[in-house]
Formats: structure tokens, sequence, C-alpha cells
């Protein structure tokens, strides 16, 4: 996923982007149901990264994940820091859009740095 994301930029509606957030939705899926709230926790930063990469309809299987992280932290975590940064950079990205293929440059626009600025985060999602 990374590695994609470095290569070839940030732009989800490349097709390797796309395999990599659906490999990376296919593996948390295989996590036993009592072990997704720790490992949402552990894994915040690729979260986000996929997260923001992800399309229109994969949000939702992204804020169940981050969701379970945030209901097992009793406020220990960065898991609600990457749910802000996961849904303002989705609302980025798609407001004023009546499809969500338009162009690329605009998800590129709204990646996950570019939320984060936005936001005046500046902390390190581990």
């Amino acid at each position: 996923m990374l590695t994609n994301s470095v290569v070839c930029g940030f732009y989800p509606a490349l097709d390797e982007i796309k395999s990599s957030v659906t490999r990376t939705i296919m593996a948390i899926q295989r996590i036993k149901e009592p072990d997704k709230g720790q490992l949402a926790r552990s894994l915040v930063w690729p979260a986000c990264i996929a997260g923001c990469l992800a399309e229109k309809e994969q949000e939702t299987f992204f804020r169940n994940f981050i969701a379970a992280g945030v209901d097992s932290a009793d406020g220990f975590g960065n898991c609600q820091t990457t749910r802000d940064v996961l849904e303002a950079c989705w609302q980025h990205r798609w407001r004023n859009k009546t499809n969500v293929t338009d162009t690329i440059i605009e998800a590129e626009v709204w990646g996950w740095s570019r939320t984060m600025k936005h936001m005046g985060y500046d902390v390190l999602l581990v």
C-alpha cells in the first residue's frame, strides 16, 4: 500500500492504489472480531493511509474498523484522531462532486498530508 502511494503518488483512482486498498481491507477482515479494537489501535497509521485512499463505497469499512479502536481505547491512542483525519479527507475529496470518479487531481490534493495540515494536526499516528 505505502509503496504504491510513494511510487504512484496519492492518486486513489489508479488501479495499483485501488488494488492495494482492497488487499488491505481483505487482510483486516481476516482478523477475529475480539482482536479488532486492539489491532485498530496498533494500525492507525496504515489505516489512515489506506482509508484516505479508499473509494467512496469503502469508507464504511474504515469507519467501522477505526471505531473498534476508539471504542476499546478508553481514551488512549490515536484512533479518534485517525477517524477525524479520515472524515475530513473524505469530506474534502468528495465535496462539490457529483461523480466520485471525477478528476484524479482533486483526490490527490486532499490526501492525508494535506488534510492533516488543513486541520492543524502535527501528530504522529502510532
